[in-house]
């Protein structure tokens, strides 16, 4: 487990790297109190401004957009601020297919810590590893999910094998951003911590003017294993719109039986 210090893991003390800054960007006078914050929550919210966030280049503000208010108010509480929720100038967001939702704060010592742990201003296609304690990871790769990553879960009765149907619950969890560096930092961290491998692959943009998305996504078994180190416990800070889409997939997954198949005697054969 290493400290947070210049998006690397520096050692293996369980530590968040204390900062000292001020109200000016420039003047360091004033301490980042890690000990106001309930840790497993801020590295929830550091997952979303990993991937729905940004660092202002004022020095100070960092900001979180969402077209979902649950998660907009779910993030506000983990940080413990009670600053206004506006809607997005739709200008700004045209390829949107629903109304996007702004929440900003003014905490130039938590705007320092982040960029101590990694993230960057503009850091959309830039943006690498992050100092991310172990004990907090799946605090973490839970926000990156809620932000930028997808659950797959649902019945698939429409396969055809030999003639014969048969139903089989899917489940796949994937995350995107749009650095390679950075997803193929996810994909070697949660295997250290995991043993869940993933694949990492390259998606073409849709449309014209528009960026390639770096993909990992995981197996069945492998998605049922981090669904369960990820929400370890109930009463998580969590979207919980996907939290009803992991619930479905617990529950079908526990009813899941695998069909029993018997040898064929050699006689068949021939």
């Amino acid at each position: 487990m290493g400290e947070w210090r210049n998006g690397l893991r520096v050692g293996l003390k369980n530590q968040w790297e204390q900062s000292r800054v001020g109200s000016n960007p420039t003047s360091p006078t004033k301490q980042f109190h890690l000990e106001k914050y309930n840790q497993s929550n801020l590295a929830y919210a550091i997952g979303l401004i990993t991937t729905d966030g940004s660092l202002s280049k004022d020095g100070r503000h960092t900001a979180l957009r969402s077209s979902d208010l649950q998660l907009l108010e779910t993030f506000k509480w983990c940080l413990k601020i009670t600053n206004n929720i506006t809607q997005s100038d739709p200008k700004h967001h045209k390829l949107a297919s629903k109304p996007t939702y702004l929440v900003q704060l003014g905490d130039v010592a938590l705007y320092r810590f982040l960029q101590e742990i990694g993230l960057t201003p503009a850091k959309t296609y830039t943006i690498g590893p992050l100092s991310i304690p172990d004990q907090y990871f799946p605090d973490f790769v839970r926000g990156h999910l809620d932000g930028d990553g997808t659950i797959m879960s649902y019945q698939d009765n429409y396969n055809v094998y030999r003639q014969r149907r048969y139903s089989v619950h899917r489940l796949s969890l994937r995350f995107l951003s749009a650095s390679q560096e950075h997803i193929e930092w996810m994909q070697t961290e949660i295997k250290r911590l995991t043993r869940c491998s993933g694949a990492v692959y390259d998606r073409p943009p849709k449309y014209n003017g528009c960026v390639s998305m770096w993909n990992l996504k995981y197996s069945k078994r492998e998605s049922a294993r981090l669904i369960d180190w990820m929400y370890y416990s109930e009463g998580l800070p969590c979207l919980e719109r996907k939290k009803l889409k992991v619930d479905e997939a617990r529950k079908a997954l526990a009813s899941y039986q695998r069909k029993t198949y018997c040898r064929i005697p050699p006689e068949r054969y021939s």
